[in-house]
C-alpha cells in the first residue's frame, strides 16, 4: 500500500546520474475519494432509458473517422418507435456514418436528486425513402445550428444501457467562491438577465394559461347550469344557435380542453406545450370573435379573454426564439435560469 505519496511514481528520477523531475508524479494527498457508494448506482431498465431519452433533444453521437480515430459530435435528435433520428448536413459526419455505420449515442441529464446517463450502441443508416422520413417526424426536428440539413439518419439500437445515481452533497471546498456584486463579466451578466427574462416569460405563460383554463371551464359550466348566465336567448337571434347549450359545451370542451392540455404540458415542461399553447391561444381568440358576433355585443370580460389569448401567442413566439436577443432554449431550461456568475449550466449546440 502506498503511503501519503505514491511510491510507484516518485517525484524525481535519476537518469544518467542526474536527478530529474518525474512528469508523472502525483501527490495523492490531494486526491479525495468519491463519496458515492457503488450500491447507490441504479442500473436503468430499458423502459426507463427510453423515457429519459425521449424527454431530451440534445445528445452526442460517436463516429469513426477515416484514420480510425473516434469523434464525438453533439446533435439534435428525436425518438420514434425506439429509434434515434438526426438531421445532418453533407460533410464528414455523414460520410463516416455511411462508410462505417456502427455508432454509439449518448444522452444524459439530471433532476433535483439524481444524475443519469443512457448509452446506445447500434447501426446508423441514411434514410432515402420518403415514407420513412415522413413517418419518423424528423422533418419537424429543429436544429440549433442554422446550417441547412437535408439528410436524415436513423440509428437502430442493438444494445442499450443506462445508469442513475444520486447527487452528493458538495463539500465546502467544492462550492464556488462567492463573487462580489457586479463581479461577473459583462457577457455573463447579459446572459443571466436574458435567462431570467426567459424564465419570467415561461412562468407568465403558465399563469395566463391556467387563468384561461379556469375561466373557460368555470364559465362554461356556469352557462350550462344557469342557461346563459342570465343572458336572454334574444342575444342569439340570427345566429346558428337557439340556446346556450352548444356554446357552453364548446366553451368547456373545445376552449377549456385545449387550454387544459396546454397547461398540463407546460407544467410537465414538454416541448409540445408551446404548440398546444399557441393553438389554445388562437382558439380562445377565435371563440371571442365568434361569441361577439353571435350576441352582437362586446363586454370588458370579452376584452380580457381576447387579450389573454393574444398574450399566449405572443409569449409562445418569444419562447420559440423569434427575437434575436432571446434565442430559443429547451422548455425545461426556460423554467430554470442559470447563475450569471458561474456561466451557463449546459452548452447547447449541434454539429
Amino acid at each position: 500500500m502506498a503511503g501519503p505519496r505514491d511510491t510507484a511514481r516518485p517525484q524525481t528520477d535519476t537518469i544518467d546520474g542526474a536527478e530529474v523531475t518525474n512528469p508523472y508524479w502525483q501527490d495523492t494527498t490531494l486526491i479525495r475519494p468519491v463519496d458515492a457508494e457503488p450500491s447507490a448506482i441504479e442500473l436503468l431498465s430499458e423502459e426507463t432509458c427510453w423515457a429519459l431519452t425521449e424527454a431530451c433533444d440534445i445528445g452526442r453521437i460517436a463516429v469513426v473517422n477515416d484514420d480510425g480515430s473516434p469523434e464525438v459530435l453533439p446533435v439534435n435528435f428525436l425518438v420514434h418507435d425506439r429509434h434515434i433520428y438526426i438531421r445532418s448536413a453533407p460533410g464528414s459526419k455523414l460520410m463516416n456514418i455511411t462508410s462505417r455505420p456502427l455508432v454509439t449515442f449518448e444522452v444524459d441529464g439530471h433532476d433535483d436528486e439524481n444524475w443519469w446517463s443512457v448509452i446506445l450502441h447500434g447501426g446508423a443508416r441514411r434514410l432515402a425513402i420518403d415514407a420513412e422520413i415522413d413517418e419518423s417526424g424528423v422533418l419537424g426536428l429543429d436544429s440549433w445550428n442554422p446550417t441547412e440539413k437535408s439528410n436524415f439518419v436513423r440509428v437502430t439500437p442493438s444494445r442499450l444501457s443506462g445508469r442513475r445515481f444520486p447527487k452528493r452533497s458538495p463539500r465546502p471546498q467544492d462550492e464556488p467562491p462567492a463573487l462580489e456584486p457586479n463581479s461577473a463579466a459583462p457577457a455573463q451578466i447579459v446572459r443571466g438577465a436574458t435567462d431570467r427574462f426567459r424564465t419570467t416569460i415561461a412562468w407568465g405563460l403558465v399563469v395566463v394559461t391556467v387563468f384561461n383554463v379556469l375561466s373557460a371551464v368555470v364559465g362554461g359550466v356556469a352557462m350550462l347550469l344557469t342557461n346563459g348566465l342570465g343572458m336572454p336567448t334574444s342575444f342569439l337571434a340570427g345566429g346558428p344557435f337557439t340556446g346556450f347549450l352548444v356554446p357552453a359545451l364548446i366553451l368547456v370542451l373545445v376552449v377549456g380542453g385545449t387550454q387544459t392540455a396546454a397547461a398540463v404540458l407546460l407544467l410537465a415542461r414538454r416541448e409540445a406545450a408551446l404548440v398546444w399553447t399557441a393553438v389554445a391561444g388562437f382558439g380562445l381568440v377565435i371563440w371571442i370573435v365568434v361569441e361577439t358576433a353571435m350576441i352582437r355585443g362586446f363586454s370588458w370580460l370579452q376584452l380580457v379573454y381576447f387579450t389573454t389569448g393574444v398574450l399566449q401567442v405572443i409569449l409562445v413566439v418569444a419562447l420559440l426564439g423569434a427575437v434575436a436577443w432571446l434565442p430559443r432554449r429547451p422548455l425545461s431550461d426556460a423554467f430554470r435560469p442559470n447563475d450569471p456568475r458561474l456561466g451557463a449550466s449546459t452548452v447547447r449546440m449541434t454539429s
